[in-house]
């Protein structure tokens, strides 16, 4: 395809004779822009042509390498061409005329703080009814080692299981530090052995035909986090299918989550099929005390785990371990430079200044190299609120960061 001025763009290699050689390229590689007698004129043969190496036009028509120009080649997302006549195309928008911009490179030093998860797994006889296809607890206990395998390195776990044994209407519920119990201990291993923890290796979740014990639960979680010498973020995930009964106070199972939440200790209380509606408004009164809005039913096992690793994944923390960030290169066009944040997975444009608002979130200092960022931003980067931290250069189109 020819531009106006006679340039030919694809994704794909060229040859000589001007023919567009299709070439289908990798997802995430750069489009480059090319002039074919440029490229013949600066001795690139078309089977030698690196595509790697993107090249940034700027508005001068000279054209310079990515990683020269303190951008990160392999993360562009476009490449510029500038015409022979010297005039570029508008560096914030790309051929559709929608905003574009590349990543630029920058020592951006984060520094992954581990999460703790106790969890509280109803073992009461109702947890052996199915739920599509499958037993409850296999379901629900499934879905819990599912959740956590993919940050169990970055995780402490710990697990009270209530009843704890099998007796019928038991309402007992041991220490966490008892055989039946899974103490805090390291992620992976507290997966493997929730799974494998009871007599002839069945899993700790398995049920006996107990009742549904919840208070006694969370008083052995209280002390279970009252003696656990832990570091970092900490969530409580109650898993239950049925009302709580045994010895069941309401008054005081509010003022032991209420309590947690006031060490900034979340409690969830998740539900698979069993809880009625007098155990629904019970539990909702649960997790509202333990800072999480509301009791969550799930509909199947695969929601179950989603929400779960949710929980679990916020609990992991990535915090800035400076708030001076030296660019790869010094930036030419201060104006063309964004800051974006992740935060729960969306990322957002960080303004210079929040509007109406004359204290600065960040700034480039005069070397056009080192952001500094400052404030309540920088505190809580280092107190690590958001997931990532990035530096676009062009024109960005995302949603604004709320002030911190």
């Amino acid at each position: 395809m020819q531009d106006a001025d006679g340039a030919f763009h694809t994704r794909g290699s060229v040859d000589f004779d001007g023919r567009l050689a299709a070439h289908a390229m990798t997802e995430g590689e750069a489009v480059l822009y090319a002039d074919l007698a440029e490229l013949d004129g600066l001795g690139w043969k078309a089977a030698e042509v690196n595509w790697s190496e993107v090249f940034f036009g700027y508005a001068s028509g000279t054209r310079k390498c990515a990683k020269d120009a303190g951008i990160d080649a392999a993360d562009a997302s476009q490449a510029h061409h500038a015409s022979d006549s010297g005039s570029a195309p508008d560096a914030n928008l790309n051929d559709s005329g929608t905003c574009d911009s590349v990543r630029v490179s920058a020592d951006v030093k984060m520094v992954t703080v581990p999460g703790n998860v106790l969890m509280i797994f109803d073992r009461s006889g109702s947890m052996q009814t199915d739920w599509n296809g499958k037993p409850r607890w296999q379901a629900a206990g499934g879905a819990m080692v599912s959740a956590l395998t993919p940050v169990q390195d970055q995780l402490t776990v710990g697990a009270v299981f209530f009843p704890d044994d099998d007796a019928m209407l038991s309402c007992g519920v041991s220490s966490i530090t008892s055989a039946t119990q899974l103490d805090f201990q390291a992620g992976a291993q507290a997966v493997t052995k929730m799974q494998t923890g009871r007599s002839g290796g069945a899993p700790m979740y398995q049920p006996g035909l107990g009742q549904t014990p919840t208070l006694e639960a969370l008083k052995v979680a209280d002390a279970a986090l009252a003696s656990a010498a832990l570091t970092g973020s900490t969530s409580v995930i109650v898993v239950t299918d049925g009302d709580p009964n045994c010895n069941w106070d309401q008054t005081m199972a509010v003022s032991l989550v209420t309590s947690w939440a006031g060490h900034g200790i979340k409690t969830y209380v998740l539900g698979v099929p069993g809880v009625g509606g007098t155990g629904e408004a019970t539990l909702n009164e649960v997790a509202k005390a333990g800072g999480t809005t509301q009791y969550i039913a799930a509909s199947d096992a695969a929601s179950l785990q989603t929400v779960m690793h949710q929980i679990v994944a916020q609990t992991v923390s990535v915090k800035l371990d400076t708030c001076a960030i030296v660019l790869g290169a010094a930036v030419a066009t201060p104006s063309e430079l964004h800051m974006v944040i992740t935060d729960a997975t969306i990322d957002y444009e960080v303004p210079h200044k929040w509007s109406g608002d004359a204290t600065a979130s960040w700034n480039l200092a005069g070397d056009g190299q080192t952001v500094n960022i400052v404030g309540n931003l920088c505190t809580k980067l280092e107190a690590g609120t958001y997931e990532a931290l990035r530096f676009e250069q062009g024109c960005v189109s995302l949603p604004e960061l709320a002030k911190p």
